[in-house]
């Protein structure tokens, strides 16, 4: 059963010893699908920034890998959404309980045309960037999403992302696809993490929704934080200062 958390529940499996050598599935989480070998250098077809490691792997991964994620996506608004993905190498994202109605093989090499069947999003073959978008109209609820990635060798990355209305192109409108990103009502989830004598407050951009901080919590004393989305889509981020004590939200407008 798919945990209900809001994270993505990953699988790592790391390229074998020896040819024939079964190798284990390493479990973990993460909070959006954006991983890949963190020694290489970006590749121009990535469409997130922050690229994040495996799951349980070490940040330079070697060829031979697959990857795997499963999560439950919430819906609140019926409509047509565009969901995606890009990577090096094959790509397949399902969506269980929905119905993908056309696609886009904006990478021209993918070998399943049309790129959808069904539930499911497909790039069955190697590539340098399997960028494919797939469109569906959900009703709300919650949906299982489970997505499978493999590296045969050279690059290794892959992404998964969402927008809604109807896309054949990736803009500025997508963000990287996580349990409550479809949904405007939810507020993003922020992580705190030690940075120099401070800490950096990372988050799933969402439009609408600004951070703010105080270190009182008392009413009038919180501070709203300017921080640039990035134009793909993705994280944001913003430096707390060191200090006795501080304190995050999200608001509304």
């Amino acid at each position: 059963m798919v945990p209900r958390l809001p994270r993505w529940r990953a699988f790592y499996s790391g390229p074998p010893t020896a040819p024939s050598v079964t190798v284990a599935l390493t479990p973990g989480t993460t909070p959006l699908i954006n991983h890949g070998d963190l020694f290489e250098v970006p590749s121009p077809g990535e469409r997130l920034p922050g690229r994040l490691a495996f799951p349980g792997a070490p940040a330079q991964t070697a060829d031979h890998l697959a990857f795997a994620g499963r999560a439950l996506l919430k819906i609140t608004t019926a409509g047509h959404y565009t969901l995606g993905f890009a990577g090096d190498d094959g790509m397949s994202l399902r969506v269980r309980g929905a119905v993908f109605t056309s696609s886009t093989r904006v990478a021209a090499d993918n070998t399943a045309n049309p790129a959808h069947r069904g539930d499911t999003l497909l790039f069955p073959n190697p590539t340098g960037n399997g960028l494919t978008l797939g469109v569906t109209y959900l009703v709300p609820g919650t949906y299982e999403l489970e997505m499978l990635y493999f590296e045969l060798g050279g690059g290794s990355w892959c992404e998964v992302f969402a927008a809604p209305g109807i896309k054949t192109a990736h803009d500025a409108t997508f963000r990287a696809l996580t349990p409550t990103s479809l949904d405007p009502a939810t507020a993003p989830t922020v992580t705190l993490t030690p940075s120099g004598p401070g800490y950096l407050a990372t988050w799933t951009d969402k439009p609408g929704w600004s951070l703010q901080t105080s270190t009182t919590l008392a009413p009038g004393q919180w501070t709203t934080r300017s921080a640039v989305p990035n134009a793909l889509g993705g994280e944001s981020s913003f430096a707390l200062p060191a200090g006795p004590r501080g304190f995050v939200r999200f608001l509304r407008p």
